[in-house]
Formats: structure tokens, C-alpha cells, sequence
């Protein structure tokens, strides 16, 4: 028979029971999750690649962003992308070709800045800034040469269209100085216009020839207006130059 006064039997170490493990797991599992979720505050922002694009068919622009493991061009998230109010003056929109719902050609978008890979440096933003100039009254230049000069407007818009959509922005900005002091007949603007191009076209293949190996090719050169010189010879196949007026 035991004595009242005897020393009570130590209880089993709460560790040591199967509800203590069970809490010991969690506390595990929240404190890896925890760490996860500070790993990724942190690092989430290191991950981010921001910029726009810029729609060479319906002269349009959109902010984009995307995340992928920094120094690579791996994604683990879509990317996403929001529209902008389109600055494009009316008077130049209404010369550009359209085209259907299902035309590929709606679905192209090129490179025009990103915080990552070249800032301001792709080709598609000179035309874009080229769009944006603005006269002393403050007003789009280009928009108000267009209500001015609606003939050659009407030539000028859909061949300007046209070659960003073939990744032809080098030459837009002399094309357009072109247009702004052409003072010769109307009828012949459309000859001069394209021979211009032609030139334009042949000089830069002539100087710096075919793309090196370590040029990007594909989806990824369309996208950052990377020249195909066989896209540009289709591209002056397709634009001839027209006879010029008697």
C-alpha cells in the first residue's frame, strides 16, 4: 500500500505524446510557410518586368508585366496585360487599313519599352514618338498635317502601316520627314513616296547585311522589331513602286 505522502509519478513528456507531434508538424509546416512568404515579398518585386507594346495594325499601345526568375527568361506567372487611351490622332487612325476580327495580323504586337530589356531603345518607338510630336500650337503635328494634306495622307498612313507591320521602323522617321517637305505634284506622291522606301531599304540592307547568328530570331524578333531581310524583300515585292504620272 502506497503512502498518501509519496512522490507523484512524472507525467509523459507532451513531446513525446502523439497530439505533441502533431502540433510540432504544424508549427514546422507554418514556420517553412512563413519563410516562403517573406522570401517571396521580397524577391516578388526583383521578379517583375514591366513595359508596353505597341499594335503596328491598329496603332494602339498596352501596358504589360510579367514575373520570371531574374537573369533568365523563364516565366511562372502569365502575362498580363492592360489597355491604354489610344493618343493616335483621328485623323491618321482613319487612313489605316482595317482588318477582321480573325486576321492574324489584329494579334501583333511589338515591343515598344520594358523596365528590363532595352528601356526606350526598341524600334517600334520611333514611330511611336514620331506619332506624338507635337507643333507650336501644342498639338499632334502629325494629326494636323493629316486634315491639311488629306490626299497624301490617305497614301501615306497605310504605307507607313505597312511597313511596321513588317518590323520596317528604321526608315519611318526619314519616310516621314519625306512626306513633310514633299512639294512636287500630288499625283506623283505615291512614286517618290515608295522609291524613297526602296532606297531607304536597300542602304540599310547594304550597310549592315544579314542578321549575325546571336540575333534573336522568331516570335521574339518580330516582337522586338528585329529586321527579317527576307520579310522586307516580300515587303518591297508587294509595294512596287508606281509608274509615275505622265
Amino acid at each position: 500500500m502506497s503512502s498518501a505522502n509519496g512522490p507523484t509519478p512524472p507525467k509523459p513528456s507532451q513531446g513525446t505524446t502523439p497530439q505533441g507531434k502533431k502540433k510540432g508538424r504544424l508549427a514546422l509546416y507554418l514556420g517553412i510557410l512563413a519563410g516562403l512568404l517573406v522570401s517571396l515579398i521580397f524577391l516578388l518585386p526583383l521578379c517583375r518586368t514591366t513595359g508596353q507594346e505597341f499594335s503596328p495594325t491598329r496603332f494602339q499601345t498596352r501596358q504589360f508585366y510579367l514575373y520570371r526568375i531574374p537573369g533568365t527568361d523563364l516565366q511562372f506567372l502569365p502575362t498580363f496585360q492592360s489597355s491604354m487611351p489610344n493618343d493616335t490622332p483621328a485623323a491618321i487612325l482613319k487612313d489605316l487599313r482595317t482588318y477582321g476580327s480573325n486576321d492574324s495580323s489584329n494579334d501583333t504586337w511589338h515591343m515598344l519599352k520594358a523596365d528590363s530589356r532595352g528601356g526606350d531603345s526598341f524600334p517600334a518607338n520611333l514611330l511611336v514618338t514620331s506619332l506624338m510630336r507635337c507643333n507650336v500650337e501644342n498639338q499632334p503635328y502629325w494629326g494636323a498635317w493629316s486634315s491639311k494634306h488629306q490626299g497624301y495622307a490617305a497614301t501615306l498612313w497605310p504605307i507607313i502601316q505597312a511597313m511596321a507591320m513588317s518590323n520596317l521602323y528604321h526608315e519611318i522617321p526619314e519616310v516621314l520627314r519625306f512626306a513633310e517637305a514633299y512639294s512636287g505634284p500630288e499625283n506623283d506622291f505615291a512614286h517618290e513616296l515608295l522609291k524613297t522606301i526602296h532606297e531607304k531599304i536597300q542602304q540599310r540592307k547594304d550597310r549592315y547585311g544579314l542578321a549575325g547568328s546571336d540575333i534573336p530570331t522568331g516570335k521574339q524578333a518580330e516582337s522586338e522589331g528585329i529586321v527579317d531581310w527576307e520579310q522586307a524583300a516580300q515587303w518591297l515585292k508587294d509595294h512596287p513602286i508606281p509608274a509615275k504620272s505622265p
